[in-house]
């Protein structure tokens, strides 16, 4: 082999070259710098304010470029990135603000970035409102990417940022100022605001601000900003958030005082908010008080109507809800009303103490007028299914009885009533009777006042034009026991007599 020596000098290895063999360093130059001396070289053309927006603006793109690896993430962390791209987001140039907030949302998912992110907040706070929709958009999504840990949703709130993305959100969202390239931009807000509100303290800012009426302005029909694709997402959001805002007892109170409840409920899950609006009497009253033209109860169709969902979530969500509004007296007896006919979902609701609503739903004697066995055929229909489900509650639980003697329901008269064999449901009111009557002797007193005012009018025993009585029908074999059970009635008022 040969052996070449290679002179030292660079005057004799390059004899070309004329002295000053470099020139000078030109902090112009980035694309010089690579390989370990790439971010420092990038983070120093943040640092120059000598230099011109477009290399800013060429230096942070590469740096968002070489973010998304973990490693050089942390180095850039090292090297003061985060320090040196701050003061970028307040730049005259939208591009360099834009590049600038981007990056510092890169940080948003370290916890090393987080510990400095607050160097930031001016900016992203001023950029809120920027005159750059393509600037808003992406400090929203850095905000968003902020909001995904539990102490990124703390330094959100604790700082003045929560409070600027509200006002930012009630100015935009008012259609003097909604812009439609600001779709993107109020779908990353919505995502922050729910991932804040999953805790108390980041509903506080929302509250007292008209924040709570302009979610609800969004999902009116009527409702004028257009946001085109983003539309149906947008509902979806809104619909979330408010029901995190409903969470919290103030802001429960807040979404009842703007009637969140008329704007929401239409909405195939609204059934969360609903749940906790249920929560409060005046969320009970708006819930059952909403109807159609013809007096039936919209929103509590719906929640039964959610009963019949497979989606368990869904189930429960609006099982709670009825629940709630069941404990008013007057959604009580709604509820029960709506569910004629689906025994099995009135039995997942409430169990035997059903049977109390059921039994008041059934008119009083005295509304029936002279002859109670002339019943409005409107309502018939009605009727049987209460009495029914009252014979399918007292056959299935015994409490069910209890209940109906210790809520002094009057069973005895009411279901007299219906042992009408053109009712058609004499059998059911058999069975009711003569489980009450057994053990109560007050019902089978007012069972006996019955048959001795209304025993012995004739009423019809089917289509044929035959007739019958009461009395008749109870002397016949399968009214026998009852008769008796009547008998002990009339024993128990002689001796409160005597």
């Amino acid at each position: 082999y040969k052996v070449y020596v290679v002179p030292e000098s660079l005057t004799k290895r390059h004899p070309y070259l004329q002295e000053p063999f470099t020139s000078e360093i030109d902090p112009k130059q980035i694309t010089l710098a690579i390989k370990e001396r790439a971010i420092p070289k990038l983070t120093a053309v943040l640092n120059n304010p000598n230099v011109e927006a477009t290399i800013k603006r060429d230096a942070l793109k590469t740096l968002n470029e070489m973010v998304s690896h973990q490693e050089t993430k942390d180095k850039m962390i090292t090297e003061l990135v985060i320090e040196a791209a701050s003061p970028l987001l307040s730049d005259k140039n939208w591009e360099v603000r834009r590049e600038s907030v981007s990056l510092i949302g890169s940080f948003a998912n370290s916890e090393k970035g987080r510990a400095k992110l607050s160097l930031a907040f001016k900016g992203m706070q001023q950029q809120l409102t920027d005159e750059k929709p393509e600037v808003q958009e992406v400090d929203a999504w850095a905000l968003l990417r902020l909001s995904t840990t539990r102490d990124g949703c703390e330094l959100i709130t604790v700082s003045k940022l929560a409070t600027a993305m509200v006002v930012a959100f009630n100015r935009y969202v008012n259609p003097m100022f909604f812009k439609k390239e600001l779709h993107k931009f109020f779908l990353y807000l919505l995502e922050v605001f729910i991932n804040i509100t999953e805790y108390d303290h980041g509903i506080i800012p929302l509250l007292g601000t008209g924040s709570v009426a302009a979610l609800r302005d969004i999902l009116l029909p009527d409702y004028k900003n257009d946001f085109g694709i983003y539309t149906k997402k947008i509902h979806e959001l809104t619909l979330k958030l408010l029901g995190n805002i409903s969470l919290n007892h103030k802001g429960k109170e807040e979404c009842i005082k703007e009637k969140v409840i008329d704007a929401t409920w239409p909405y195939s899950n609204s059934e969360a908010l609903l749940m906790s609006c249920a929560i409060h009497l005046h969320g009970k009253y708006q819930i059952v008080e909403r109807v159609d033209s013809e007096g039936n109860p919209l929103i509590l169709s719906k929640l039964i109507e959610k009963m019949l969902e497979k989606d368990e979530d869904i189930r429960k969500n609006a099982k709670i809800a009825l629940v709630a509004v069941s404990d008013w007296p007057e959604g009580f007896l709604k509820i029960t009303e709506q569910m004629a006919g689906k025994v099995d979902i009135l039995d997942e609701l409430f169990g035997a103490r059903a049977i109390k609503a059921l039994s008041e739903l059934l008119p009083s004697v005295a509304s029936l007028g002279a002859n109670p066995f002339n019943i409005d055929m409107h309502k018939l229909a009605k009727y049987q299914l209460y009495v029914k489900h009252m014979s399918y509650f007292m056959k299935k639980y015994d409490e069910a009885v209890k209940i109906a003697i210790d809520e002094g329901i009057n069973v005895g008269e009411k279901l007299a009533v219906y042992l009408n064999p053109a009712a058609k449901v004499q059998v059911e009111a058999l069975y009711c009777l003569k489980r009450v009557c057994k053990i109560d002797g007050y019902n089978s007193l007012m069972l006996k006042r019955f048959i001795d005012k209304f025993g012995d009018i004739e009423m019809p025993k089917g289509l044929s034009k035959e007739t019958t009585t009461i009395k008749k029908e109870l002397s016949s074999p399968i009214g026998t026991e009852l008769m008796e059970l009547a008998l002990k009635g009339k024993a128990l008022k002689q001796a409160l007599l005597n």
